[in-house]
């Protein structure tokens, strides 16, 4: 395995780790308030709501018409957010913060993993690496509430397509680069496999604050 696909494999875990906890509506009506890096409370709150999976699930197909139980919920999102910023942004991370405990969770999960990949072992490294890596998710729960804040709603598009094969550069391509991701190189051929792999998605917005769904409205692009 290359360093390169190395280090993109690792960043896939870790940024899917943060994305896969942090946007309410692919919670779920029944995910566990346990692993969410959303405040537990809001995840429960919107879990008691009569909003079917059915109608969840219309946000991101295209066959499904907008729901006013959407506007609805994107202005319960914007006052909720208003009224915990002092707790989950201001003081974020105390005593009082109720992400604390699934933050921990999620590193104690992702560690099993990068530790295998650690320079050494030793106790000082070992514990400068952890409190970099739960940074980095704390990072991860700002952002999610930030999402959590806005009125529209999103997904995340993970999709890259596939790669032409070739001999692409030695610093990953300069093709891989426009398209987001990292290139699967074959182990010492420098000839590159079938697919492309994105380690960071394209944040894309599905809907506004009204409940209308939004077409193409995509910010930033994937890695």
């Amino acid at each position: 395995m290359t360093n390169q696909l190395r280090h993109g494999a690792l960043a896939l875990c870790i940024g899917w780790t943060i994305l896969s906890r942090s946007l309410l509506l692919k919670l779920g009506m029944s995910n566990s308030p346990g692993s969410t890096f959303l405040p537990p409370e809001i995840v429960e709150c919107f879990q008691s709501f009569s909003i079917g999976a059915k109608e969840m699930d219309g946000v991101t197909a295209e066959h499904d018409k907008p729901h006013t139980n959407f506007a609805l919920l994107s202005h319960w999102k914007q006052i909720s957010a208003t009224l915990i910023h002092a707790t989950y942004i201001k003081d974020a991370f105390s005593h009082f913060d109720s992400r604390t405990v699934n933050i921990e969770r999620a590193l104690n999960d992702l560690d099993v993993l990068l530790r295998c990949y650690a320079v050494s072992d030793e106790a000082a490294r070992n514990y400068a690496r952890l409190t970099d890596l739960r940074e980095v998710l704390r990072r991860g729960a700002r952002f999610a509430f930030t999402l959590f804040g806005q009125p529209s709603f999103w997904k995340f598009d993970w999709t890259v397509g596939p790669l032409t094969p070739g001999n692409p550069a030695s610093d990953g391509s300069h093709e891989s680069e426009q398209r987001g991701g990292v290139s699967l190189l074959g182990e010492g051929t420098g000839q590159s496999l079938a697919l492309d792999m994105a380690v960071w998605p394209s944040l894309v917005r599905v809907m506004d604050g009204e409940g209308r769904k939004v077409e193409g409205d995509v910010l930033g692009r994937k890695r």
